[in-house]
């Protein structure tokens, strides 16, 4: 029997598709040979595709300065050519298979190797090469994975990739706070006003929306460790670019960094909702899970100071 509304509601296995996920299921394919989400840096929860599904997953890669993991034939050119003959004839030879028609639905097998195949012989694979970069334009976004990490995601957008993430970890400073973030916000200063500055630079900030952001916030008042434990109740994030309305403040704690009434907040669901209106995909659209269950895109609603009269 199909399940009950009550079950569509509470399903616990339900994943639920990252911001990146949305981007590139609800934005054209474009001209790009690469994945077009893609997580440099990844922290354990990157970018995942939930109910959209295996093929809106984040393409992970780490510091820029070395190889790209799994993009090279571990064989020769020509032993390569054969391995993908030879698959071609077992898939030619169960095509009409029913399970076998399934199981390509399921898992997208043959649209996963044809895309893997075009993205190990694609030129634009390059994008991730920073080296190519002018010795200055480098010097500008510091010599840290994560500098470079923004570099390359900057290369990437010039080639069509819609949803870069870079992570940069270590923030949970539970003791010994000021040292721990002083040192981190070196890295990341310098390598956000970089990526702003060269995106307008290229004259991409206007299509290109970029956010600085972190799960949550650190509490108001120092900890006996001199840390600062974990804040949800407020937080900041920065937005750059993408047609949004810059020079603003959005939203506010009390002096004490305590929340304040809800309607004088910002939540994420309206930060992700403004998100997406500012790159012309409606929030309010529903998509249906694989059990038919129709979710909006997000609950929350576009910030008016933002998107001006989007």
């Amino acid at each position: 029997m199909p399940p009950t509304i009550s079950e569509l509601a509470t399903d616990p296995t339900l994943v639920h598709p990252s911001i990146g996920a949305i981007i590139c299921h609800k934005l054209p394919i474009g001209q790009a040979e690469i994945p077009r989400h893609v997580s440099i840096l990844p922290r354990a929860w990157y970018g995942r595709g939930g109910y959209l599904g295996g093929e809106y997953d984040a393409f992970k890669s780490y510091d820029p300065s070395g190889q790209l993991l799994d993009v090279k034939a571990c064989v020769d050119e020509v032993r390569f050519s054969q391995r993908l003959a030879y698959l071609n004839v077992t898939d030619e030879t169960f095509a009409n298979d029913r399970l076998v028609n399934i199981e390509q639905q399921r898992t997208l097998h043959r649209t996963t190797i044809d895309r893997a195949v075009m993205m190990m012989s694609s030129e634009q694979l390059k994008a991730f090469d920073v080296s190519e970069e002018p010795a200055t334009v480098q010097e500008e976004f510091g010599d840290t994975p994560f500098g470079r990490g923004c570099l390359a995601a900057l290369r990437l957008v010039e080639h069509g990739v819609r949803c870069i993430e870079v992570g940069l970890g270590g923030w949970d400073g539970h003791f010994n706070n000021y040292d721990i973030q002083n040192n981190l916000k070196q890295t990341l200063d310098s390598a956000f006003a970089a990526l702003v500055r060269n995106l307008h630079q290229r004259g991409r900030l206007d299509q290109t929306l970029v956010l600085c952001g972190g799960e949550f916030g650190r509490t108001p008042r120092i900890n006996p460790a001199a840390g600062r434990d974990h804040w949800a109740k407020g937080f900041s994030v920065a937005l750059a670019g993408g047609g949004l309305c810059g020079g603003l403040v959005v939203g506010q704690t009390d002096s004490g960094g305590q929340p304040v009434p809800w309607e004088k907040g910002t939540t994420i669901a309206d930060l992700h909702a403004t998100m997406l209106t500012a790159l012309g995909i409606h929030p309010a659209v529903e998509l249906d899970t694989p059990v038919g269950r129709p979710i909006k895109l997000r609950e929350g609603r576009a910030i008016p100071a933002l998107v001006g009269n989007s």
